[in-house]
């Protein structure tokens, strides 16, 4: 999380928000955003359960803007990530912004993955108006994040594009990036392994587009880094 603090306060907007919902961490995260007092508006609270979905819709509850970014521990932004966010939102007046989600390795595999998974989350959505995420920093206006009920605590996988189809049914206008980047590790991947997880994501995928949202337990995934960072 350090990583995603550091970039978060270079920052060349200011105006923004950082809130901390931890799950019960074990590795001392409120301790490590003490010295991000001064060079962010960061607030820390405790959640009462490791639940991705349910941390998200409580952090929510505490933050105060027009518009939430939900941003995984082990992910970083670039410097300009804020001023890019606001002026795509004024050039496009989106509901929702999809930022290209780049995996920082030098793995090709996985670069390549990265690359077709962009690709593919476009096309879907430019050809056959599927709204797709890429991983997480979904970009949401508020108003639109209320009136789809948050984030479904009963998913078990691929959370993202529910609530991506949520909103693109309740008429709310998407927009896929091209400038506004989110790096994240592979640490996760590397540890489950390539054939493992490709076969997790294909099972899961195939399981979201014939049969909807996935609340039942597919297959063993441990989410793992459970405090998220929403910045608004």
């Amino acid at each position: 999380m350090p990583t995603l603090l550091y970039s978060l306060a270079s920052q060349t907007d200011k105006n923004f928000e950082v809130i901390i919902s931890d799950g019960k961490s074990e590795d001392k995260t409120i301790e490590k955003t003490l010295e991000f007092k001064k060079s962010l508006d960061i607030k820390t609270y405790s959640s009462s359960k490791r639940n991705v979905r349910y941390q998200r819709n409580f952090g929510v509850k505490k933050a105060r803007g027009n518009y939430l970014i939900f941003i995984d521990a082990d992910h970083w932004v670039d410097n300009n990530f804020i001023e890019l966010i606001f002026k795509e939102i004024a050039e496009t007046n989106a509901d929702v912004i999809i930022p290209v989600a780049i995996f920082a390795t030098k793995k090709m595999f996985w670069k390549i993955y990265s690359l077709f998974s962009d690709i593919f989350v476009r096309v879907a959505y430019s050809v056959f108006k599927i709204p797709l995420g890429s991983g997480p920093a979904v970009i949401i206006k508020r108003s639109i994040f209320e009136k789809i009920g948050g984030y479904d605590e009963s998913i078990f996988y691929l959370e993202e594009p529910y609530l991506l189809q949520l909103a693109g049914k309740c008429g709310a206008k998407i927009y896929h990036s091209k400038d506004i980047k989110l790096y994240s590790s592979t640490r996760r991947m590397d540890k489950i392994g390539i054939l493992k997880f490709c076969y997790m994501h294909m099972v899961a995928s195939f399981y979201f587009v014939f049969r909807g949202p996935i609340r039942e337990r597919i297959f063993e995934y441990e989410m793992g880094g459970q405090e998220h960072e929403i910045t608004s």
